[in-house]
Parts: C-alpha cells; structure tokens; sequence
C-alpha cells in the first residue's frame, strides 16, 4: 500500500482545535450566545456553551475554544476579520501577544477609574485609526490604560485632538508613550 500526501497538508489539522483564537473588542451589549450564533458553525457539536465561549468584560475580550478541526477555527478567524457585531468592529489573534503594537504609535492614559471600560476608550480613539486595527488595555491595579495604533501619527493625532479627557466623571490625562 502506498499512500500519498498532498504538500502542505497537516493531518493533525483535521483533529478537533482545543485552543483558543481571541475576539476582541467585546461591547457591554454582547453576550455568550451572539458569539455562540456566529461561530456555531465551526465549533464542536458537544461543546458547552461556557466551555466554547468565555468574555472578560475587564478586558473586553473573548476567548472561543472546541472548534471541529484547525481549519474551522482558521475560516472562523477569517470570519471575524473587519465583522461588525452590535455596532463594535471585530479583531481576532491567535495568541495574546499578537495584540502588541509598537510602543512609539501608543497613547498613555493616566488615573483611568474603575468606571471606564475598554468599549468607552475603544469609541472615543477609534476615529483616529483611519480604519485600520487599534487595541485598548486597562491595566486596573495601576489605574492606566494604553490606546495602541499602527502608527505614531495616529496616537499623536489622538493627543492633539482631544487632549485631556473626561469619561463617567472621571478626568483622565494623556500622554504620547516612549
């Protein structure tokens, strides 16, 4: 018997996909099952609702898990990509680390309150990307958040622009990261 393989093909890819692709922002008005009725499709038929879908709405992101094979969990990456749900426009990544952007095209925002979320600073920043990717992380036990872009010129616009905020009655300072 001689068996011949396409080049390029993963069998393992074919074997159910346990990890995680993440899906982020999250808006306050998303819940488990509209993430659950967009992704169903790729995911595995015995997978809890609370095993596939998991939201921490600290961060504003969404961790999905069981899909059927790697190449359900990548057409669903696929799906994700520019998708708005709920008014919010969806990112995926693979790992958490991809969520990096460069440490010069980041905004700085000091004396952030447990009040403010990500989806409030993710709207009021957005305008600035000019339609590409943009990331915003609370770091809550340190009281700062940093707006992260493709390109300094975007966060040195977001500075200018705005200066100084205000959000849920809490003043907040802005700063260009170096």
């Amino acid at each position: 018997l001689r068996v011949n393989v396409l080049p390029g093909f993963e069998p393992e890819g074919l074997q159910p996909y346990r990890d995680g692709v993440f899906i982020f922002p999250i808006s306050q008005q998303v819940a488990k099952s509209d993430l659950l009725d967009l992704y169903d499709p790729f995911l595995l038929a015995d997978v809890a609702e609370g095993d596939a879908v998991a939201i921490n709405r600290d961060t504003s992101i969404a961790t999905l898990r069981g899909f059927k094979t790697k190449v359900h969990a990548r057409l669903a990456f696929a799906l994700t990509e520019g998708r708005t749900l709920k008014g919010t426009e969806l990112m995926a990544r693979w790992r958490l680390s991809d969520l990096t952007l460069p440490k010069e095209s980041r905004v700085f925002i000091s004396n952030v309150d447990e009040q403010v979320l990500n989806t409030d600073l993710y709207d009021l920043f957005k305008p600035f990307s000019k339609q590409t990717p943009m990331q915003v992380v609370i770091k809550r036990s340190k009281r700062y958040a940093l707006v992260g872009y493709q390109h300094e010129d975007m966060a040195a616009e977001a500075v200018n622009a705005l200066g100084n905020i205000t959000i849920k009655d809490c003043f907040m300072y802005l700063y260009l990261s170096d």
